[in-house]
């Protein structure tokens, strides 16, 4: 990022007052600069640059100034030769850890409905019956509502408490 793109085409586009056109061409050194000799400054109306790096081009950029123009293109990552703008790169990344994450969650999902089975099997097979049993009971772990629910109710549990105690308090007794 913020470096220049060597080998780019520019192509200038000079459009002169009396309606005719120039058309130059030149390709960026290795830090990314082009430049252009011998350009034409009076009776210029207006110069419009395009510049191609492989498969991105950004046109029509307006020159304002003819002394040094910055034109920045949208080039994050080059991956075997091929440039990669910033949301196409996220898309390269993002897409796939989204698929390996949905995939793992389904994989463990698959693994607890293997164990509960397996758990329901051994119960029917010992003659206790087909008793469902919590999630506590299979995997020996409290879940996340239960924790809640639990600190809940040992905070009102305190509360209660403390009004036990401040009631039995008697200033001026």
């Amino acid at each position: 990022m913020g470096n220049g793109i060597g080998n780019a085409t520019v192509i200038l586009n000079i459009h002169l007052v009396n309606g005719s056109k120039i058309t130059l061409n030149t390709t960026t050194s290795s830090d990314g600069t082009a430049t252009f000799e011998r350009t034409p400054t009076i009776s210029v109306k207006n110069i419009l640059a395009d510049v191609i790096y492989k498969n991105k081009s950004k046109k029509n950029i307006p020159i304002e100034n003819y002394d040094k123009q910055e034109i920045t293109m949208d080039i994050l990552l080059e991956i075997a030769g091929i440039p990669f703008s910033i949301l196409e790169t996220i898309l390269i990344i993002g897409i796939p850890s989204i698929i390996i994450s949905v995939g793992y969650y389904y994989y463990k999902k698959q693994l607890e409905r293997k164990e509960m089975e397996r758990i329901l099997e051994e119960r029917l097979v010992a003659g206790v019956g087909y008793e469902i049993p919590t999630p506590e009971e299979i995997f020996g772990k409290e879940s996340l509502i239960d924790k809640i629910k639990h600190r809940i109710s040992t905070i009102f549990e305190k509360a209660e408490e403390e009004e036990e105690e401040e009631g039995e308090w008697e200033p001026f007794g």
